[in-house]
């Protein structure tokens, strides 16, 4: 069940939002807000880098042969 979630399509969707997110994210605040959305893209930032470590630990647990890989 855990190894559906971590490769099904929704998830490869949402991390894929979310990688874009961290890419970018920092160079639109910078280029089109004001310093009071500032606390908005760190939480966003916040939620990304709780997500990608969710990934890496649900990755681990339920792929076989995620650990010592070359994509961990």
């Amino acid at each position: 069940m855990v190894r559906s979630a971590v490769e099904g399509k929704f998830t490869t969707v949402v991390m894929t939002i979310v990688t874009l997110f961290a890419l970018v994210g920092d160079d639109i605040r910078l280029a089109s807000t004001s310093k009071s959305l500032d606390i908005y893209f760190s939480v966003g930032l916040m939620i990304c880098l709780i997500l990608f470590t969710l990934e890496i630990l649900g990755s681990s647990v339920a792929v076989d042969d995620y650990k010592y890989s070359f994509f961990f």
